[in-house]
């Protein structure tokens, strides 16, 4: 079964990887803004970013747009706080 938007998919089961394609297949945020953990500069980031994907690969480290499908369909974002959005994946 073909993953949500070319990614690999995310679960062997053909059932739950169906599920979890349904719940993605329109991601809640349209655009990925760039969202630094607390405390870390972009560099640092970047360079830990490189580290996974020295070991991990590219297919298994997400950043950016890719991250659409990462961000939690069931975030009830709290009046005035804005949705929680990962600046990475790793998997």
């Amino acid at each position: 079964m073909a993953a949500v938007s070319g990614l690999p998919p995310a679960y062997a089961d053909a059932t739950y990887q169906k599920a979890h394609e349904d719940v993605y297949s329109s991601p809640l945020t349209d655009k990925i803004e760039t969202v630094l953990p607390y405390g870390i500069s972009q560099e640092d980031f970047d360079r830990a970013i490189q580290k996974a994907i020295d070991v991990l690969g590219e297919d298994a480290v997400f950043t950016g747009e890719d991250l659409k499908y990462y961000v939690d369909p069931y975030d009830i974002p709290e009046a005035g706080k804005a949705r929680n959005i990962p600046s990475a994946a790793v998997w």
